[in-house]
């Protein structure tokens, strides 16, 4: 009988416990935060781009007002965003990752028809409402940079 008391005893104390230590673990600070709806949305700016057909030697510098529509990616911390000037979308929906302040797209390949490939990767920032972006671009036949500011509408 005395073996059953302790027992009782001691199963509200072992609870106790069990629930301080869970209470304890917090979420690893070096976790991403999740994406929030503050940085989903358009955002008006301008592109700046330079670069040029890698076999002519041309160079080009172009400026252009521009909107950058990002939506929600698939998984935690990632979006899509897609570049649009005054000849209609850029390019297809480009993947990218926030973390903290850090925006990256990382290198992905979009094809638009046979042979038509082209590569983009970059990093920027998006800080409150201002997102800046280096986004490089190669479509085989040149290379590109395209600087973007843009600010969330």
């Amino acid at each position: 009988m005395k073996s059953i008391t302790l027992r009782f005893q001691f199963l509200p104390v072992l609870f106790v416990l069990l629930s301080v230590g869970l209470a304890g673990c917090n979420k690893n600070s070096d976790d991403p935060e999740p994406i929030t709806t503050s940085s989903i949305g358009q955002y008006a700016g301008k592109m700046v781009t330079t670069g040029g057909l890698t076999n002519q030697g041309s160079a080009i510098v172009q400026t252009m007002a521009i909107t950058v529509e990002m939506t929600a990616g698939s998984k935690e911390n990632e979006v899509k965003w897609k570049i649009i000037g005054p000849f209609g979308d850029y390019n297809d929906p480009l993947t990218a990752t926030i973390d903290g302040t850090k925006f990256t797209t990382q290198s992905q390949k979009l094809t638009y028809g046979p042979g038509d490939e082209v590569v983009f990767e970059g990093t920027g920032t998006l800080i409150g409402q201002q997102l800046t972006v280096t986004l490089r671009e190669d479509d085989g036949q040149g290379q590109y940079t395209h600087e973007i500011t843009a600010t969330r509408k």
